[in-house]
């Protein structure tokens, strides 16, 4: 009976070492910068496929509990999404590429959304900044009523 409690026993602390080998996160560390060598402040990163990640703080740097066989992805207005799988690293510094994109292709909405003009579903009214300025009207609000109104 004793033999069979600590065969149990064994079998049990057996188990739950191989069981958290397979699912030990690494805790992954890096910067991130842009194509000049200027840290990137702001930068997502996220374990692709999932929604756990993080942000890149003032000086471009990151911090991420991730499996050891993951990928990350990393993403900033203005720069190309960049895919890097962790691999066993613990250390991951990348480079991002300058993106462009053309002025006359985005359209920003009342909540601050960047969207395509021509994926919204409702009309659009396009306001230039001399339109403003032919008013000049210091009030903003009333620059835009004005041009609106014409």
């Amino acid at each position: 009976m004793m033999k069979r409690k600590m065969l149990k026993a064994m079998f049990l602390c057996i188990l739950m070492v191989v069981s958290s080998g397979l699912f030990a996160q690494n805790i992954v560390t890096g910067s991130v910068k842009d194509d000049t060598g200027q840290t990137l402040p702001g930068v997502s990163v996220v374990l692709k496929g999932t929604t756990t990640g993080t942000v890149t703080d003032i000086d471009g740097k990151f911090s991420l509990s991730a499996p050891a066989n993951a990928t990350l992805s990393f993403s900033f207005v203005g720069m190309q999404t960049k895919e890097v799988a962790i691999g066993g690293q613990r250390k991951i510094d990348i480079s991002m590429a300058s993106s462009t994109i053309g002025v006359d292709e985005v359209v920003v909405t009342a909540l601050g959304i960047s969207r395509e003009k021509k994926s919204l579903a409702y009309s659009v009214s396009e306001v230039k900044g001399n339109d403003l300025a032919k008013g000049a009207n210091p009030n903003v609000i009333k620059s835009l009523d004005d041009v609106l109104a014409e």
